[in-house]
């Protein structure tokens, strides 16, 4: 594994004067596979830039559109300076950003409060990249996806992935665009196209569960 990522981990020392692509182009994986973001109209490419956000451990958050350049860095990772922290007499706390869920937490909550506002928040994100930011529960729609085989369900993480990118892709994709799409019921509706869906109202600490059924 270490050594299939040295590549990519040089890369990361060469950011500064990398080439940049639209973020859509550089992240992979099968969420944005099914996203497919590439085969959006203009018209829905420029609506998807103002209404998904894409969580990074090295930028916080992007849109789609944004240039970056190719990078590797996990939103689960925590990063200090190399060699502080450590030995007799080394300082107690290194510098650097820490953990970069909590860290990232810290600088983006206030003003993606303000951008959000109060829109629904239809959130397709994995655990590590919610800690990053958290809408109030009443206005966050959780995405999750099971499989289901003689009345028992689980969560397999490729499906429950593929499944949230196909979600997202059928939004953008709505018929009077994803700006059309305000409510619980109306995101409801357009995953009863592909799924069984069952909702499941937030609590006073979770937020809203819309669970896929296959």
């Amino acid at each position: 594994m270490g050594a299939r990522v040295m590549p990519e981990v040089r890369e990361n020392t060469r950011l500064l004067s990398a080439p940049t692509a639209p973020a859509h182009q550089i992240y992979t994986g099968v969420l944005f596979d099914a996203l497919n973001a590439g085969t959006l109209d203009p018209a829905a490419l420029d609506d998807s830039s103002r209404q998904v956000l894409v969580f990074s451990g090295l930028f916080g958050v992007t849109s789609l559109t944004d240039l970056i350049p190719a990078y590797r860095l996990s939103m689960g990772v925590t990063l200090s300076v190399p060699g502080e922290g450590q030995g007799p007499g080394a300082a107690s706390a290194s510098s650097g950003p820490g953990r970069l869920g909590s860290f990232w937490k810290a600088a983006l909550q206030e003003p993606l409060d303000d951008l959000v506002g109060d829109q629904l928040v239809v959130d397709c994100r994995s655990s590590s990249y919610v800690q990053a930011y958290r809408a109030s529960p009443e206005q966050t729609l959780m995405v999750n996806n099971f499989t289901e085989r003689n009345g028992q369900r689980k969560t397999v993480t490729h499906f429950a992935k593929h499944a949230r990118g196909l979600l997202a892709s059928m939004l953008l994709r709505a018929p009077a665009g994803a700006q059309s799409v305000q409510s619980i019921a109306d995101v409801a509706e357009i995953a009863s196209q592909r799924w069984r869906v069952e909702l499941r109202s937030a609590g006073p600490r979770s937020p809203h569960q819309l669970d896929l059924i296959d």
